[in-house]
């Protein structure tokens, strides 16, 4: 019968890259023994070192093009390439990250697929119970780990080690050459283009000009109508928050929104008077906004406590006016009821939406326009029917 080995100086090198690889997450293929042996005789490699050092060679160009060749010879290219993904990630406005997540999470974190990176059962669990939640942290452990695990990896044959600072580093142009020299895919050198130098890559682009666009739309856009919230009153208030009584006001505010983000309007802001009450606050107030767009418009409404020093925020939540406007067309009212955060009661507030004699005039020129195309269609089958 063999026996087992009984000290580390008697395993077989296959053995050891297998202990090494458990150690290390077992997504790192150990270049060999000696490999394995400089990274144990080294100074211990914390997350935070292993952050420091990847900040260090992202400062350098140079650093960097023999970094990204040396991860390519040693077949961790993969956890390279996630980190420059999740890099882009958090740039993204947070609705345009949706649809990014779900791709790096297939791409990367999916079980069998060609570019699978190794974490732990934890972490994989933590970021599946994310999923959809627009979560802006979802990869940052997983970052951080990696991150960790291919800095471990590194040796004396990583060439990046070997050569000496640049007297001069790469600048403009000349980083972009280097890039197109490491991969032919566009894809990747935007992403390195970003990690290195803070060029936006086409979908933070995209996300930019979706929110420009935006802002030139409601910023020359006439307005079609107003849109009037008048309160009514907030019921069941929890009294055992403040026994003798409080003063309540409601602030609130237009917003615009798309998958890029948020844009607020200044000038839409107003504010209800304070009312002071123990069980029942009423009010008979009305809070009016001009509406530019229904389709991207929201109302943010915020409940404020009265206090001596500072007011705080009781409650908020927000009106997506397409909701509530389902006829442009016509004037509408409608009654809306918001369940408050904390036990704070219920907010009732009256609607109405009153379109404007331009905005009237042309959704009945459009409406015709319709009609007389859907008239000349018929008739242009009737014809070839015949």
């Amino acid at each position: 019968m063999k026996k087992k080995p009984k000290n580390s100086s008697d395993l077989q090198p296959a053995y050891m890259g297998d202990i090494l690889d458990d150690i290390f997450g077992g997504s790192f293929r150990t270049p060999g023994v000696k490999a394995s042996e400089d990274i144990l005789i080294v100074k211990t490699i914390t997350p935070a070192l292993a952050f420091e050092e990847l900040e260090s060679i992202r400062r350098s160009p140079t650093s960097f093009i023999l970094f990204y060749t040396d991860a390519k010879e040693h077949k961790v290219l993969e956890s390279l390439h996630f980190i420059l993904e999740v890099e882009e990630f958090a740039a993204l406005p947070l609705d345009f990250r949706i649809d990014r997540e779900q791709e790096i999470i297939e791409n990367y974190l999916t079980i069998g697929v060609l570019n699978e990176i190794n974490i732990p059962d934890n972490q994989r669990k933590n970021v599946n119970e994310k999923i959809g939640t627009k979560c802006e942290d979802i990869f940052t452990e997983v970052q951080k780990y990696i991150t960790h695990m291919l800095i471990r990896n590194v040796d004396s044959t990583w060439n990046y080690k070997k050569v000496p600072p640049p007297k001069k580093d790469l600048k403009g142009k000349n980083i972009k050459k280097a890039i197109d020299k490491l991969t032919e895919e566009e894809r990747l050198q935007d992403l390195i283009y970003y990690f290195l130098d803070r060029r936006i890559t086409p979908l933070m682009y995209k996300a930019r000009t979706s929110v420009s666009t935006l802002q030139r739309k409601v910023r020359t856009s006439a307005p079609i109508g107003y849109a009037v919230f008048k309160i009514k009153h907030i019921t069941e208030v929890t009294i055992e928050k403040s026994p003798s009584g409080f003063t309540l006001y409601i602030e609130a505010k237009c917003l615009y929104k798309n998958p890029a983000g948020f844009i607020r309007d200044k000038k839409s802001q107003v504010r209800s008077s304070p009312k002071k009450g123990i069980k029942e606050f009423k009010w008979e107030e009305e809070l009016k906004f001009e509406v530019k767009d229904k389709e991207s418009q929201v109302v943010e409404f915020l409940l404020m406590e009265k206090k001596f020093l500072s007011d705080s925020i009781i409650s908020s939540f927000t009106l997506d006016l397409v909701e509530l406007i389902d006829k442009p067309e016509q004037d509408i009212y409608s009654e809306v009821k918001i369940s408050l955060d904390d036990g704070y009661g219920e907010l009732l507030l009256d609607f109405h939406y009153q379109p404007n004699k331009d905005e009237l005039l042309r959704i009945q020129k459009e409406k015709e326009k319709r009609e007389q195309l859907n008239r000349t269609t018929a008739t242009e089958y009737d014809f070839l029917i015949s």
